[in-house]
């Protein structure tokens, strides 16, 4: 299984051997919105939001994985993606393993 960092920083986890650095694959997952105007107020417009996407998302392969951002992974899933993954955090935000949508 292949694991890709689709965030734009070096991605530090604790395994049980110590820690492990994987480097920015230089892709940026990022939820990118769509909006439409449904009324107004007071002269101020007001947006719906109509759709969302994960931008920089490559298509499922078997045997990857893409680690990319907390809201990057609850757009992708609602989207019916389950190759994706985002860090699982302890208490005093340290990444102690990877939280995903499967089994893996």
């Amino acid at each position: 299984m292949k694991l890709f960092n689709l965030t734009p920083h070096q991605f530090d986890i604790s395994n049980r051997s110590g820690l492990v650095s994987l480097p920015a694959d230089g892709r940026i997952a990022r939820v990118r919105a769509e909006y439409l105007v449904v009324g107004e107020i007071h002269k101020i417009l007001i947006y719906e939001e109509c759709a969302l996407r994960v931008t920089s998302l490559p298509p499922p392969k078997d045997g990857n994985l893409y680690l990319v951002s907390k809201f990057a992974y609850r757009v992708a899933h609602l989207l019916g993606r389950n190759d994706v993954v985002t860090a699982f955090r302890d208490d005093w935000g340290d990444a102690i393993g990877l939280m995903c949508s499967k089994t893996v």
